[in-house]
């Protein structure tokens, strides 16, 4: 799997709590945060089995959705429901600029493929042929 899907796991791992805060006040908001984010992992992960065209339509879609999820946090934020907390907020970034080389960079840069090495995703990265 792409080493940003790992970054992806964890951006939904922490939205939870900061998610049932926002649906004490709002549980619409929360609800289009909640899809939001799991739009971007299935996305993600859909996008890993597909050649280059839809490939990036698929990294489009989990851009598109990470951008939402991140003005949901951004709009929590300035109602009052939350304070945004920097770590999330770095991660969203992260996540929003990772996708944004998938979904708009050349299909070549596609060709050496990074993924995790090791059954528990280890910090070394492996680079597999295309």
């Amino acid at each position: 799997m792409l080493r940003i899907y790992t970054d992806i796991i964890q951006f939904n791992r922490q939205l939870q709590p900061i998610v049932k805060a926002v649906a004490r006040q709002d549980p619409g908001l929360a609800d289009q945060l909640r899809r939001a984010a799991r739009s971007i992992a299935l996305n993600t992960a859909e996008a890993h089995g597909h050649r280059a065209g839809n490939r990036r339509n698929r990294f489009d879609i989990a851009l598109g959705e990470a951008n939402e999820a991140r003005a949901a946090l951004q709009l929590a934020d300035a109602l009052g429901y939350v304070v945004l907390d920097p770590v999330v907020d770095d991660l969203a970034d992260r996540v929003c600029a990772t996708l944004y080389k998938l979904a708009r960079g050349r299909p070549s840069a596609w060709r050496g493929r990074w993924f995790r090495s090791g059954p528990h995703g280890s910090d070394r990265a492996t680079r597999l042929p295309a």
